[in-house]
């Protein structure tokens, strides 16, 4: 990586600036110093019919998949930090064929040692915006400032670079205060606080003051996974802290019981989420193993009560209690209720899957079944791979009739060249996938084929592969320059979310389409639940996948630093994301609106008042969905923190998916009864 940082930031010498940058003193960079870097230099300019602040602007005017690099070297004080704030503009859409596309601003010493970067900025389109990172100057009386936009197309500009001196306490947790301590009445012991598992989690939120006084609170079919919080606020530093459930949760009206060993208790431990390679926030993404831990002063933890309500249940409502205990502080109890609807849920029509690129296990694929997947990815490295993965998926529950696995044959030059296997290795998969009850072998065909290129290979491998005489179904993820031309040849397209929208008139009539996610990784739990739920259902799609469950490949995230996928494989633990809890909460409010579906067809009249209703409520629910919500959500944000953007819709309640599934439930209760 280091020789990469230095082949592009030494390509060239650009213009020096007069001056050296004082302490405390912000200036502007001047962009007429930047200098083009290799090939391409015909795609930038000085554009003085776009101005910022009275100035020309740095316009880059790309045609696909071109990169360009500029730079500009700046005076600057050795050992210091600085802030350095650009200012920019984008009419640039988001393309992704081997990783992120856009407009990236390197800073690095003259030696080519990166110090700082931004992650790629993409697709915004709101006039312009300010992005900024904080660096260390090094040993060198110079900085050198790198732009590179690749793998896009459109037009980027940049308006204005400032660089400020800033001190050490601008650096490290910049974890925001929640401004609600400054009113906050306690000074001692701790509270407690219900609320959202799909909320964010951050240690420094303050708990309002009718949050204190709520109950913890569930609701779910006979047979359904479901999930509560409940936050601890530490009003002085406290040691020792643990919540247990108190007992088993009694039925109200009837000695029926739902066992303790049905409820497991995890908590998030904050972890630093790099915002640059000097700053951090803390965020609690990961559900650890229940243990007594420390909470610092005027901080909370947030422990997660996931419930497997048993499928011969008692309907009705079921009450007990948490104990919350801390070292020298009385316990305290938090009543907990679980209402339980009459009615199981049925196993969904549309194929749910997480791709997993690493060893299988028969717990993985135990695990993914119990979180609602009902298919997942087969990377074949070795033929022993393969089969091992086969082994994984029929012992853990995941191999589904009608939801066979995405085959991908890895190369061993070059395992993502276009996973397509040999030919002469078909009839073999092909029988070994019946003899495991999956009637369609699904071959994934050329990765994301949007660029040129990777267009091209599409379009052979289809070729090579109609030619073979078995039969099977050619898929890929694919985004909105793939679909123009590729879109007749495939047998099924996945759509990338972000690109839906544009990529839906492309489809051929009639051919069925999943809906992917490559971006989110677990750590925006309601974004999670709304990919997963009501987004497939409005898009019409029949299937959805997420990128990924685990990746060997890349186990942290390079601009983040935190844990790369949706669960931490431990040797004695399987750690899951808030979002992993939120994608099974998110099939699950699928699998009500298709009973919903279900019983509306049985009813004996359609025309009677609460049929309407409920029809009414699936409308409802298909024109509140926004098809380009997941490309307005990244236009909304820059750089790493659209990771932690947590609404799927603006416009909407911030409970309009919990408000959707208690009003699913009850006309499912009352359709049950109508089609009886």
């Amino acid at each position: 990586m280091i020789d990469m940082k230095k082949i592009l930031c030494l390509a060239g010498i650009g213009m020096i600036l007069p001056g050296v940058l004082a302490a405390g003193e912000r200036i502007a960079v001047a962009l007429a110093g930047f200098r083009p870097q290799g090939g391409n230099a015909a795609y930038i300019r000085s554009d003085a019919e776009v101005t910022y602040d009275g100035q020309d602007t740095l316009l880059f005017d790309m045609p696909d998949f071109v990169d360009i690099q500029v730079q500009h070297r700046v005076p600057v004080r050795p050992q210091q930090l600085y802030r350095v704030t650009v200012t920019v503009q984008m009419d640039c859409p988001y393309i992704e064929e081997r990783g992120f596309g856009g407009l990236r601003l390197i800073v690095s010493d003259p030696q080519g040692e990166w110090l700082g970067w931004t992650p790629p900025l993409t697709a915004r389109r709101d006039g312009w915006t300010e992005y900024d990172l904080v660096i260390t100057s090094g040993d060198y009386a110079e900085t050198v400032l790198l732009w590179h936009a690749f793998e896009g197309k459109g037009r980027l500009r940049v308006g204005a670079i400032t660089l400020e001196e800033i001190s050490a306490a601008e650096t490290g947790n910049v974890t925001p205060p929640d401004p609600a301590l400054a009113n906050w009445p306690h000074r001692q012991g701790l509270q407690c606080f219900p609320h959202s598992p799909e909320d964010m989690f951050y240690p420094t939120r303050v708990p309002r003051p009718e949050e204190l006084q709520r109950k913890l609170a569930a609701a779910g079919a006979r047979g359904e996974t479901v999930n509560a919080a409940l936050g601890v606020f530490a009003s002085e530093a406290l040691t020792g802290v643990s919540v247990q459930l108190s007992g088993a949760l009694r039925h109200t009206e009837t000695d029926a019981e739902i066992a303790p060993e049905q409820v497991e208790i995890r908590y998030l431990k904050p972890e630093k989420f790099s915002l640059d390679l000097l700053r951090h926030r803390e965020y609690g993404a990961f559900l650890r193993p229940n243990e007594a831990i420390a909470i610092p002063e005027f901080e909370n933890r947030r422990f997660f009560v996931t419930l497997d309500i048993p499928e011969d249940a008692l309907p009705g409502i079921y009450t007990g209690s948490l104990r919350i205990g801390a070292d020298r502080l009385e316990a305290a109890e938090v009543p907990f209720e679980v209402e339980v609807y009459p009615f199981a849920l049925p196993s969904s029509r549309l194929t749910w899957l997480i791709y997993h690129n690493g060893g299988w296990e028969e717990r993985i694929a135990r695990d993914m079944a119990r979180h609602g997947m009902n298919s997942a990815s087969l990377y074949e490295h070795t033929p022993a791979g393969l089969e091992q993965g086969i082994a994984a998926m029929t012992a853990g529950g995941l191999a589904q009739a009608g939801h066979p696995p995405l085959y991908l044959y890895c190369n061993a030059a070059d395992w993502t060249a276009t996973f397509v296997p040999p030919l002469e290795r078909l009839p073999g998969l092909r029988e070994r996938w019946r003899q495991t009850g999956w009637e369609e072998l699904p071959i994934y065909c050329v990765d994301e084929p949007n660029s040129p290129e990777r267009i091209a290979e599409a379009e052979q491998a289809i070729a090579e592969l109609r030619r073979a005489e078995t039969p099977v179904t050619i898929t890929t993820a694919i985004g909105e320059d793939g679909v123009r031309k590729l879109a007749p040849l495939y047998d099924r397209l996945i759509f990338d979310m972000m690109a839906l929208k544009s990529i839906l008139p492309y489809r051929v009539p009639g051919q069925s389409y999943w809906v992917y996610e490559c971006r989110m990784n677990g750590k925006s739990p309601r974004v999670d639940r709304y990919s997963y739920g009501v987004f497939p259902y409005a898009a019409g799609a029949t299937g959805a996948a997420q990128w990924v469950y685990a990746d060997s490949d890349r186990p942290k995230d390079g601009w983040t630093g935190i844990v790369y996928g949706y669960v931490l494989i431990e040797d004695d633990d399987l750690v899951p994301s808030v979002g992993w809890e939120a994608k099974r909460t998110g099939i699950n409010d699928h699998r009500y609106i298709e009973l919903v579906e279900s019983l509306l067809a049985r009813v004996p009249d359609p025309a009677a008042p609460e049929a309407i209703a409920a029809a009414e409520l699936l409308r409802e629910i298909r024109e509140k969905i926004d098809p380009n919500s997941f490309r307005a959500r990244k236009e909304r944000m820059l750089g790493v923190e659209f990771l932690l953007d947590n609404t799927p819709e603006p416009a909407w309640p911030e409970r309009q998916m919990e408000l959707w599934r208690r009003q699913l439930a009850q006309h499912i209760i009352t359709l049950q009864e109508m089609a009886r």
